[in-house]
């Protein structure tokens, strides 16, 4: 199967690096988000190019990004830690290959600064999700979640 991922930072990174041990996948190109990046960015941006090829973008939506991904022999896009939205174009383009990483259960904490909204509001479990992207932000359909009991400490 082969990937292509789109976002920034440490989840990226490790996900980047568990793809690449996998045998069953292959890791086609990291589309690293280049808005807003911090000094930890910087790290693993340096770290993930060496082991995988790095294009920096400033907009995914951009006729130039569209054409390049249509080149690609891709079986789906994971975005992960990515604060880019995709737009109508690109979604109608890649129909059912776009495939987001969540940092809480969704539907209850969509968008961002999701795992400070449940922690303000004090709840004892929070997750991961999977789901595919639509024109809606984080609304598209479940693939997978993993819920884990939050410790007060």
């Amino acid at each position: 199967m082969n990937l292509i991922l789109i976002g920034k930072g440490a989840v990226l990174f490790n996900i980047a690096k568990l793809i690449v041990k996998k045998e069953k996948y292959k890791l086609l190109k990291v589309l690293w988000d280049n808005k807003k990046n911090n000094e930890s960015d910087k790290y693993y941006l340096k770290n993930l190019r060496k082991s995988v090829n790095v294009i920096q973008v400033n907009n995914i939506n951009s006729r130039k990004n569209i054409f390049f991904l249509k080149k690609q022999n891709f079986n789906y896009l994971l975005s992960i830690n990515n604060t880019q939205i995709f737009n109508d174009l690109f979604l109608n383009q890649f129909k059912n290959k776009v495939i987001n990483y969540h940092y809480s259960l969704i539907p209850s904490y969509k968008g961002l600064f999701s795992c400070t909204k449940v922690i303000l509001r004090n709840e004892k479990f929070s997750g991961i999700s999977w789901h595919y992207v639509s024109k809606k932000i984080d609304d598209g359909k479940l693939i997978f979640q993993k819920k884990f009991k939050i410790n007060k400490n």
